[in-house]
């Protein structure tokens, strides 16, 4: 049975609260494609500490194909005043830059979760586009390096899933919104599109 929660303010639900663990979405029977987008929220729940080191981290997350590429492994941070824990990778990998805490953060405390009294969570909506072209796609979602759920946990909501794909006109495409292309473009055509959900207000 899938585990799931619901944020304390605005009633939001979500996958989760998940820690040091990994989480499989596996998706079958899919039309031929050569490309896939996922689009999703990942919520970033109490005192994750960034980049710092030691006991308490660097605390990571990570998605990527089973039996294909990593699509995002990065650091987060919720603290804005305890000088260790304010640096994050996100939204480069981690181990290669360093950002301020919350960079390209779409909230900031907004669910209800709170720290030592304190609100502490974040909100990062993620896109991610890569080439696929089997019947079944497997993505692993996984938390490293967390300390107890209580204290540091994450969670996902779906948005959007797009399979597309590109072909060659033999002739002229008179459907494109920019008019008649001339024989031998590339035309872009979505195989499949879900849209779980709407971007929160």
């Amino acid at each position: 049975m899938a585990r799931t929660d619901v944020s304390p303010v605005g009633g939001r639900k979500f996958l989760g609260q998940f820690g040091t663990e990994a989480v499989m979405l596996t998706l079958g029977g899919l039309p031929a494609h050569r490309v896939v987008t996922v689009e999703f929220d990942l919520l970033v729940i109490r005192s994750w500490d960034g980049n710092a080191g030691g006991q308490i981290g660097p605390d990571q997350w990570r998605l990527e194909v089973v039996d294909g590429p990593e699509l995002l492994h990065c650091t987060w941070s919720n603290w804005r005043t305890v000088v260790e824990r304010i640096f994050q990778s996100y939204p480069d990998r981690f181990a290669s830059y360093v950002h301020p805490s919350f960079s390209g953060a779409d909230e900031e405390y907004t669910l209800g979760y709170q720290h030592g009294g304190s609100p502490m969570d974040s909100v990062y909506r993620i896109a991610r586009t890569f080439s696929h072209a089997d019947s079944m796609l497997q993505l692993r979602f996984a938390g490293l390096n967390l300390q107890d759920i209580t204290d540091e946990s994450w969670g996902w909501m779906m948005c959007g899933f797009t399979c597309g794909t590109w072909s060659r006109c033999d002739s002229c495409c008179p459907r494109q919104p920019m008019g008649c292309l001339p024989p031998g473009c590339w035309v872009w055509s979505i195989v499949i599109r879900l849209c779980c959900r709407s971007r929160a207000n």
